[in-house]
């Protein structure tokens, strides 16, 4: 599996490396056994050698991560404003 990736990840153009590299590191958040670490070294390696900047790869890498942290937090704040919702509805059934 990550010989496909990197080898995918090496014929990419620079700009969509880093669309790429975001993409697979927010894709590791929503599937944990995903080898994203193994493809960000392995992007910036081919960013550098294509005259990119590594800094632009940590830059996507982390933002897309925190972008799919951001995610599951607001998936997960759902069950809890339901339940807030519900306690405060038996409270106000209790007072009646």
């Amino acid at each position: 599996m990550l010989h496909s990736i990197t080898s995918w990840l090496g014929d990419l153009p620079l700009g969509s490396l880093y669309i790429a590299i975001a993409a697979l590191s927010a894709f590791e958040n929503f599937f944990p056994p995903f080898p994203s670490d193994a493809v960000i070294a392995f992007g910036s390696f081919l960013a550098e050698r294509a005259h990119g900047n590594p800094f632009l790869v940590d830059v996507f890498a982390h933002g897309a991560t925190l972008l799919a942290r951001q995610i599951w937090q607001a998936v997960g704040a759902i069950p809890q404003a339901a339940r807030q919702a519900l306690s405060l509805h038996v409270q106000r059934a209790r007072q009646v």
